[in-house]
């Protein structure tokens, strides 16, 4: 069998995590060398797969032990590694190449902190399409484009610690038209502190600077000052401003703000803001020269692709709802949409479409009062639209693999489990030792784990490209001392699992007995595990 590390983990074969030291290196070397050195195999297929496993093995520790090696292979993998040590054969020569690739990656870190965004923005008043005395094709022709804006950013890397941003925007209402170029540049003084200074002009000219500063483990304060003036205006000088902000963690995942402003519209305000794994909530009380201001939104994340949000506004002269929903339907590109209803607003339906840091968006006005009939139309008919265009469309072209490109996965699956299996084999006699010696001490037995796609419909176990298997015997040869360590690197890459299921969100759930007791845990492929917990106690 042709010995092949292209897509190994060296990690995971050891059982190490990414920060192991030498010693602990070594000793998971020598555990795996008892496990598979082909002197312990002597049948001649166990012998040839214990033959390529130990390869693979000792490749791992002959990079992961040598400093310069193993920093080449966290940088650039095995084939990076392989085609360096190939050009540098000395050991100086290798060092040098290591500080070499070191500092194009920082250089290459700086260049890759330059980042363009763009923002483009349509407003369209469609109130005709509620004309009860129009036909549907003269409500459509009497939309009109109520305005456009267009604004650029570009943030550069002056400095290891300072950052400046460029930008521009240009904005056209009903003929009218005004634009505006900033400059900002931050510096970090230290880790506690920055300050901002930024300059604008065009249809306003503005000055202002800002400046951070934590204070101790729970508290920080932001202070600002501002000088303006709008152009063509006929008052002389520049209106004035300035704000200070307090800011406390309160508790875990709570931060509380009071801030001050001082200028135009003076006010008070106060904001408090709770973040969860899966919501946060924001309340915000605000007083100021014309009048109060309450305001709190919500956000739930439905799942790793979508959230929905709810807000609501009561003030002097103003009450609104907005809620919508987003969606993530690739590694780029999130579609959002929101209805805003209120006064005196009326109704307005917000669209927005993102990929990269780039935004396209619009906001379509349904009717100038909050009305029953533009509100249902404004919710039920784009959220019909999306869901559709998403499930017929989007998805299809997303899973959608060529004949030619299933039977190749096909064939590679085939290959990955047979290799699983024998390697399962392997570590067999192994296995039983170290349930024999947990089962004593009453320690760490795995009774049951699987992993892959857990939540697919079409678990079929005499199915050879199931995707999910099961992974009860690898994970128990990982167990040392009654206790199961995962890092966060894929599981796929642990001795005896391959991944069974390419381009799909992978799960591994766990159920093991230790001191008696039954427990479980379900974790993430790239989330790091450690296993006995309390928190895994299943109660009876």
């Amino acid at each position: 069998m042709e010995e092949t590390t292209t897509d190994s983990d060296y990690y995971n074969l050891l059982n190490v995590p990414k920060n192991a030291d030498l010693p602990l290196i070594k000793n998971a070397y020598r555990q795996a060398c008892l496990q598979y050195h082909p002197d312990k195999h002597p049948e001649d297929e166990r012998r040839e797969f214990a033959t390529s496993m130990f390869a693979k093995i000792q490749a791992a520790y002959d990079t992961l032990s040598d400093k310069n090696k193993r920093e080449i292979y966290d940088l650039y993998g095995v084939e990076g590694l392989r085609a360096l040590t190939q050009v540098s054969t000395s050991h100086s020569s290798l060092r040098e190449e290591v500080e070499r690739i070191k500092r194009e990656r920082q250089e290459e870190r700086q260049r890759q902190r330059t980042n363009a965004k763009s923002k483009f923005h349509v407003s369209l008043n469609a109130q005709s399409l509620f004309c009860r005395e129009s036909r549907f094709l003269e409500k459509l022709r009497k939309i009109e484009l109520a305005g456009m804006s267009i604004s650029q950013s570009v943030q550069a890397p002056l400095t290891a610690n300072g950052l400046c941003t460029l930008q521009g925007n240009v904005l056209a209402t009903r003929g009218n038209g005004v634009g505006t170029l900033q400059a900002k540049t931050r510096y970090n003084l230290s880790d506690s502190n920055w300050i901002e200074f930024q300059v604008g002009g065009g249809s306003m000219t503005r000055f202002s600077s800002v400046f951070y500063q934590r204070l101790g483990k729970l508290n920080f304060l932001t202070v600002e000052g501002h000088a303006s003036r709008k152009a063509f205006t006929t008052k002389p000088g520049f209106a004035l401003g300035s704000s200070v902000t307090f800011g406390r963690h309160l508790l875990p995942g709570i931060t509380g703000h009071l801030s001050w402003h001082v200028g135009a519209s003076s006010s008070l305000s106060t904001r408090v803001r709770s973040v969860s794994r899966i919501s946060s909530t924001s309340g915000t009380l605000q007083v100021a020269r014309n009048g109060l201001l309450i305001a709190g939104s919500y956000e739930y994340v439905i799942d790793k692709t979508s959230k929905a949000t709810l807000q609501a506004k009561f003030g002097t002269g103003q009450l609104s709802l907005e809620y919508g929903a987003e969606m993530k339907f690739s590694s780029y590109n999130t579609f959002g949409m929101r209805l805003l209803i209120g006064i005196p607003h009326g109704v307005i339906l917000k669209i927005k479409f993102s990929r990269a840091g780039h935004v396209y968006a619009s906001a379509i006005q349904l009717s100038e009062l909050p009305t029953l009939e533009a509100s249902l139309f404004g919710t039920f008919v784009p959220l019909t639209a999306a869901w559709a265009i998403s499930k017929y469309l989007i998805n299809p072209l997303l899973q959608y693999t060529s004949p030619a490109q299933q039977e190749y996965i096909k064939q590679c699956l085939l290959e990955k489990r047979k290799e699983a299996e024998f390697v399962v084999n392997l570590m067999a006699d192994a296995v039983k030792k170290i349930i024999e010696e947990e089962e004593r001490k009453q320690g760490l037995i795995i009774v049951k784990a699987l992993y892959g796609d857990l939540n697919s419909r079409n678990i079929d176990w005499g199915n050879p490209y199931c995707p999910v298997i099961d992974v009860t015997i690898p994970l128990q040869n990982l167990v040392r001392n009654s206790q199961l360590h995962l890092s966060s690197s894929s599981k796929s890459g642990i001795p005896g699992i391959y991944d069974c299921c390419p381009a799909k969100p992978k799960q591994m759930k766990i159920q093991y007995r230790f001191r008696t007791q039954i427990h479980q845990c379900f974790v993430e492929d790239n989330k790091p595990l450690s296993c006995p917990k309390r928190s895994h106690i299943l109660l009876s």
